[in-house]
């Protein structure tokens, strides 16, 4: 294992190491929707991914344990067919197999000597676009001296339409299926349920659906079927398909594309000079007019710019804590610590509202990975996102934020500082900041007064205005500056009672920026207490004989009415 000179850090044979989970940022940019995407050192490494949370799921989330076993069959796969010899790329019995990782993206590749072929797959997420989306880039590299002509599959064995609930998936996964509906079009794969599938008389149409776009594979065609390509094997190990007919059979048998779980994969005839580089991206819509836009002008060069604009936001990112030293290492180590804190606390965005300036924090998640799975994460699924986290995660990520940001202020002291409870305990979760506007909306289109009658985020917002046909940072800055800030917090799992002792950091942090504002922090600021719908009790409602005689603490908390009262 080692880091190599691009930043990279390097496994060899991978697949063949102690299993380990990760994920990639899901960082899109401001006007970008983020996609959370996790991933382990088996098969081509992606175990999950989707929008929002794990109700968004596009490839279905297992937990770490489960992720090790089923990301080499449910996963992405890649076949290849020469002179009848079947081949399938990061089987982990092949060897020659290696990881990159780097902090806006993920590599893998693997050379096959008897086929003279090497096959490189690199992962990252879809930036600044009005979708949500994952990359996948593919590269073939021929070390024989002529053309080469052979069949290829590739693509996701198994992906999941829009809308399956996570919890009812792990519980009614066969039931489900009958809802399920794919639709291929020339030029990508559109998955949806025919209806809702709630237990309910009234039944409402689906618009929203995941999708799939591929580019630069000129002899192929869509898959949706898993029985084309994997025959009756429901194990997914063997394509039977595959193996028995050959393209233009495949290319002409009808495939079922209702109940029953999708694929999204794609069937080529590939003619190989030197190297063939093609591109699939795996995502989720609102609508379809989207994905129909989006499909009609992406090409190879598209997402060749989308691949540097990732590297170049996420180096934005990371630059205020770049470092020069003898060690590339370490200057590679100290970026990705910065963002990996950043991910937890969020970015700033510095933001001038009605009574002062605040930082609103971008980027923000809750540490909801494949090893964490009793974390439910949430990603807000539009521009200017923000997630959820716990009080202590999110506080700690920020101690020193000040420091690389000074524009904020003492914003993240009377943030936290708002939610201690009147009895020193603190809610678990901090849910981000809404905005509640006090001017005139009528100068706003109809949609956008519809979003300003209540609070909104700057995500909702910049969407609206996009839809409106507005200027979306002009009007979103004015709107701004005319609302006034709220912070959510909620009760979450539990109460906490001693993370109230980070604020002593933000408090040092705060006074060695503004050394002369000591006496204002302490004597003038004024900041409410956060009154929870739930309380812990006294002692002595709350010590207890058990049945064997013991004296033990149960039922702490009293969860209290809409208006606070026992």
């Amino acid at each position: 294992m080692k880091t190599d000179q691009a930043n990279h850090y390097v496994i060899k044979d991978y697949q063949k190491q102690k299993p380990f989970s990760s994920f990639l940022s899901g960082v899109a940019g401001p006007m970008g929707i983020p996609m959370w995407s996790f991933y382990v050192n088996r098969g081509q490494l992606i175990a999950s991914f989707g929008v929002r949370d794990k109700n968004g799921q596009i490839m279905e989330f297992t937990p770490a344990n489960g992720a090790y076993r089923e990301v080499p069959s449910i996963g992405f796969r890649t076949f290849v067919k020469v002179d009848g010899v079947l081949h399938e790329f990061f089987k982990e019995q092949n060897d020659h197999q290696i990881l990159k990782i780097r902090g806006d993206q993920i590599q893998i590749e693997e050379h096959a000597e008897e086929l003279a072929l090497t096959v490189k797959v690199t992962y990252f997420t879809l930036p600044n676009a009005n979708v949500a989306g994952l990359i996948r880039k593919v590269e073939l590299i021929n070390h024989t001296s002529g053309q080469r002509t052979f069949e290829l599959v590739d693509g996701l064995a198994q992906m999941l339409p829009s809308g399956v609930d996570f919890g009812s998936y792990k519980a009614v996964s066969n039931l489900l299926q009958s809802w399920m509906q794919s639709e291929i079009n020339d030029d990508h794969v559109f998955l949806t349920l025919r209806a809702s599938t709630g237990d309910s008389v009234e039944v409402s149409a689906v618009k929203d659906g995941n999708f799939y776009i591929r580019t630069g594979l000129k002899d192929a065609f869509y898959v949706t079927d898993t029985k084309l390509i994997f025959d009756e094997d429901t194990t997914l190990q063997t394509p039977y398909g595959f193996m028995a007919a050959p393209f233009e059979t495949l290319r002409d048998t009808a495939q079922t594309l209702v109940n029953q779980v999708p694929s999204a994969m794609s069937v080529a005839r590939v003619h190989l000079d030197q190297t063939l580089t093609f591109f699939g991206l795996y995502g989720y819509a609102k609508d379809r007019s989207r994905v129909q836009a989006l499909a009609k002008q992406v090409a190879n060069g598209y997402f060749e710019a989308k691949e540097q604009e990732n590297e170049d936001l996420h180096n934005t990112l990371v630059r205020p804590a770049q470092t020069h030293t003898g060690l590339p290492s370490y200057d590679a180590y100290v970026k990705q610590c910065y963002l990996d804190n950043a991910l937890r606390g969020g970015i700033p965005w510095t933001v001038k509202v009605k009574d002062k300036t605040i930082g609103y924090y971008l980027y923000s998640r809750k540490h909801g990975d494949l090893e964490r799975d009793y974390n439910f994460f949430h990603l807000e699924p539009g521009y200017y996102s923000q997630g959820n986290g716990n009080f202590r995660d999110v506080l700690q990520n920020r101690r020193n934020d000040i420091f690389f940001n000074p524009a904020i202020g003492d914003f993240n002291i009377r943030q936290f500082a708002s939610l201690i409870q009147a009895d020193g305990y603190n809610p678990l979760s901090i849910e981000g900041v809404t905005f509640d506007f006090e001017g005139d909306a009528h100068q706003y289109p109809k949609l956008v007064q519809d979003l300003l009658a209540a609070s909104f985020t700057p995500g909702t917002l910049a969407m609206a205005l996009e839809t409106s046909g507005c200027h979306v940072e002009d009007n979103l800055k004015a709107i701004l500056e005319s609302s006034r800030v709220n912070i959510k917090a909620r009760y979450g799992e539990g109460y906490w009672e001693d993370h109230f002792t980070y604020l002593y950091d933000l408090f040092e942090a705060y006074l060695s920026v503004y050394p002369d504002k000591e006496e204002s922090l302490l004597f003038d600021m004024m900041v409410p207490y956060f009154k929870s719908p739930a309380k812990v009790l006294k002692r002595t409602e709350k010590h207890v004989i058990d049945q064997a005689g013991n004296i033990r603490q149960f039922g702490s908390v009293k969860h209290l009415d809409h208006d606070g009262k026992d």
